[in-house]
């Protein structure tokens, strides 16, 4: 399996290693932890799940392997960040997870970082005005 990122309709910023994405085409923006940062650009259809864990591993995550790859990509699928892929379910997913984290043990020596994706709906500029149109809705001390 050769995982592909998606990129077409996507505003990305670099912020120290995280990724901040905004998804034109849904409206959404997401961040990405480190770990998931670096999966998501290497997941350009040329690697596989094995050399995009040895990516991670030379980025410093020690303890980075398939199983974390295949977390990641889990991850990044369910917000939309990834082509057609593989994908497995929730459970399967929390099942994935749970073994990873029983086979390394206690995450706190900074050897594996799991993966976050957080994702935010952005607010259309319409539902930044308040009723009679006025102002912000969600500052209510601008001149918006």
């Amino acid at each position: 399996m050769k995982p592909v990122a998606r990129v077409s309709s996507m505003l990305i910023e670099d912020l120290d290693g995280e990724f901040v994405i905004y998804d034109q085409a849904h409206d959404l923006a997401h961040t990405l932890n480190r770990t998931a940062s670096i999966v998501w650009r290497n997941c350009d259809g040329t690697r596989t799940v094995s050399e995009v864990a040895a990516v991670l591993q030379s980025e410093g995550i020690a303890a980075a392997d398939d199983d974390l790859v295949r977390l990641s990509i889990d991850h990044l699928a369910a917000a939309g960040l990834m082509e057609a892929t593989e994908s497995r379910g929730p459970a399967e997913t929390r099942l994935a997870r749970r073994q990873l984290l029983e086979r390394v043990g206690v995450v706190g020596t900074g050897s594996l970082v799991l993966p976050a994706v957080e994702t935010l709906t952005a607010p259309r500029a319409v539902a930044a005005t308040s009723d009679d149109g006025s102002s912000c809705s969600i500052c209510s001390d601008c001149s918006c």
